[in-house]
């Protein structure tokens, strides 16, 4: 890749990931100033989902991180979340439209799921508790 990636947009990561941009497709771009969370459907049917860690450097581009196997669509829980180590991120796939409400570090933050019910969170790894991973609230499950 000759350009930098200022901006994280789905055609950038398809593209710097070597993707083939007439199947791919990005599910997720969830970032803060510094980290992003991107899922992308490899071949835009769902099966085989990749995650993918972004990081901005110190010019303001965006670099590819560490990258593997998410499993189907089909096969996102509703919520999942985990400590990435200068991170913490949420993730998860429940109706279309339904609003999230994750809790990390004393904050509440808010998503809305896409069109096929993906949302997701990226966090500096900053709570004053420690182990502390983001707790999401999602309507109808009683967590």
């Amino acid at each position: 890749m000759d350009e930098a990636i200022r901006v994280l947009t789905g055609e950038a990561i398809i593209s710097a990931g070597g993707w083939h941009p007439r199947y791919a497709r990005v599910l997720l771009i969830e970032h803060d100033d510094v980290d992003a969370l991107v899922l992308v459907d490899g071949n835009g049917d769902g099966a085989e989902l990749e995650l993918e860690y972004w990081h901005r450097d110190a010019d303001g581009s965006w670099l590819g991180g560490s990258t593997g196997g998410h499993g189907s669509l089909d096969s996102l829980p509703s919520a999942r979340s985990w400590d990435a180590g200068d991170f913490v991120c949420a993730l998860g796939r429940v109706a279309p439209g339904t609003d999230i409400t994750v809790e990390y570090g004393g904050a509440a933050y808010h998503r809305t799921a896409s069109e096929l019910g993906v949302w997701g969170l990226i966090r500096p790894a900053d709570s004053p508790r420690p182990g502390d991973l983001p707790a999401v609230m999602v309507p109808g499950s009683g967590s």
